[in-house]
């Protein structure tokens, strides 16, 4: 049974115990992310991340570790667009010696001059790795390009110029603003006492209550209509095909759950049957759909030789355009709805799952979802919903293409940009 409490600070605290489980999962959240990044200082939200496992007044960076690693536990952290998370998981019985880590880091990190500078390499080598994977760079060029000139779309590791840049100051005047009690949600999840936690952090985590932020901006939608290649010398080529599709609390998110799992979703989907098996033309094809607090996308993806790159496109373009004329047949659609309750029900098994699911709806609608109130949702929409959504925004004139790799062929309705 969930449990939530609201701090005068506006701290939120949300638990669910799990009777019979051992394990104590427990994450803070802040509620800011890469896209809260200010201009010139791309990257701040995921280098204080690396920041606050290197060291505290009172503990070193490895003390912070090994402390949770020697009970059996274990820390980590990583930054999305819009949040940054940091967790430990640890026998129920330890759970005052993680509460007692993961404070001491919010309260007392010190980032240190040497050590910024060493985690500053260690940022630097990370977004090198990303680079030299051509899907992961043409992902990348895909969100710049549908978002283009907002935050949302910039690379969540940030920009090299901004990182080899960022001060000290900075980072500490970014820490003040962003890492505050009104934009934080703590959770635990397993073998974990509401009361207990609640009153831990009552003592122990000191922060500013509140402090100064940025207005989010919801992005223009610049570069519909448009396809956008970068011919490379890769043994792939790698086609994004995908739309921008509205916020995550827009309850049609689940008519999109039922499209794309019968599209691109799996192994029996439309994308991997057509490309893959009928046609040979890919190893990797699927597609999926992300949603923000204001805006959301949806994207097919294929790698191919550059040989198949034009028949792959007319491929999922033919897919698409057929799939948003003609409404799913009842049965499909019913498959579906029980391929989703399947993998929901399986990985409400998980606490890890569990945790990142309470989070996420407290993040997106500041309330905790029952799962029956998500398997109702999903069971209530209809052929007639889906074909609704996919008309009105997997059409020709909504959709964006980036092929990394090669030149396309000229394609109706869109228009051709090289990436310089």
């Amino acid at each position: 049974m969930f449990k939530k409490s609201v701090l005068p600070s506006g701290l939120r605290l949300i638990t669910e115990p799990i009777a019979g489980f051992k394990g104590a999962y427990i994450r803070f959240l802040v509620c800011s992310g890469s896209r809260d990044d200010p201009p010139g200082m791309r990257g701040a939200s995921h280098f204080v991340e690396h920041m606050l496992f290197k060291g505290t007044k009172t503990r070193s960076a490895r003390e912070l570790s090994a402390e949770v690693e020697n009970l059996g536990g274990s820390l980590e952290a990583y930054t999305t667009r819009e949040s940054v998370s940091y967790s430990g998981v640890i026998l129920g019985e330890y759970i005052a010696t993680t509460l007692d880590i993961l404070t001491d880091m919010f309260t007392n990190s010190v980032f240190e001059p040497s050590q910024m500078e060493l985690e500053r390499k260690v940022i630097l080598e990370e977004v090198d790795e990303l680079l030299d994977v051509p899907s992961q760079v043409g992902a990348m060029f895909f969100l710049e390009r549908l978002y283009e000139k907002n935050p949302l779309g910039d690379e969540i590791l940030g920009k090299r110029e901004d990182i080899e840049a960022i001060t000290r100051e900075e980072l500490l005047r970014f820490v003040s603003s962003h890492y505050t009690a009104d934009n934080l949600v703590v959770a635990a999840v397993g073998d974990v006492e509401h009361e207990f936690i609640l009153h831990f952090i009552q003592r122990n985590l000191h922060i500013t209550p509140t402090g100064k932020r940025r207005r989010r901006e919801k992005p223009d939608l610049l570069n519909t209509g448009t396809v956008f290649y970068k011919p490379q010398k890769n043994q792939q080529v790698h086609i994004f095909l995908g739309a921008p599709l509205f916020a995550y609390n827009d309850k049609r998110r689940y008519a999109v759950a039922l499209f794309n799992e019968i599209f691109g979703g799996g192994s029996t989907s439309i994308l991997f049957q057509r490309v893959r098996e009928e046609e040979g033309l890919a190893y990797s094809v699927y597609s999926y759909a992300e949603f923000f607090t204001d805006t959301g996308f949806f994207l097919a993806y294929a790698g191919v030789s550059p040989e198949n790159t034009d028949r792959t496109i007319s491929l999922i373009l033919n897919e698409l355009e057929s799939a948003s004329r003609k409404p799913f047949p009842a049965n499909v659609v019913g498959i579906a709805k029980q391929k989703i309750k399947g993998r929901l029900m399986l990985e409400m098994e998980n606490p890890s799952f569990r945790i990142a699911r309470l989070l996420e709806n407290e993040l997106m609608l500041r309330r905790v979802v029952p799962l029956s109130e998500t398997l109702e949702m999903l069971g209530s929409v209809t052929p007639e919903d889906i074909i609704s959504i996919a008309s009105e925004f997997l059409s020709p004139e909504h959709l964006m293409m980036l092929v990394w790799g090669a030149k396309p062929a000229p394609i109706d309705g869109f228009k051709l940009e090289e990436i310089a």
